[in-house]
């Protein structure tokens, strides 16, 4: 499981970077193997539960900022529509549902 946070660390970096030359021969070998599936699974299920919790952290301040302003924080059409914005990663639409909630 580690070697597949190392690769996919290294994967990242050089996505971002566009040149690996930089690493060892080794590193380098690691990042050109594919990673048993069972590997990969596991990993993307624990960053699914990481990215599960951050949703968790945004909807709690929601909630929170809702009841600071005085205002009901239970309606689930729009618990749907934060839900909704957090799976898609869109910042601009999140950014406006803070603001709009304001």
């Amino acid at each position: 499981a580690k070697q597949v946070e190392l690769v996919e660390a290294l994967r990242e970096i050089t996505n971002e970077a566009g040149d690996s030359s930089y690493l060892s021969k080794e590193h380098r070998a690691a990042m050109s193997q594919p990673a048993p599936q069972a590997e990969r699974s596991s990993s993307s299920t624990g960053r699914r539960g990481e990215l599960d919790a951050l949703f968790g952290v945004v909807r709690d301040l929601y909630v929170d900022a809702q009841k600071f302003d005085g205002r009901d924080a239970r309606n689930p059409a729009t618990h749907a529509e934060l839900t909704d914005i957090l799976h898609h990663y869109d910042f601009d639409r999140l950014s406006a549902f803070f603001t709009a909630a304001r």
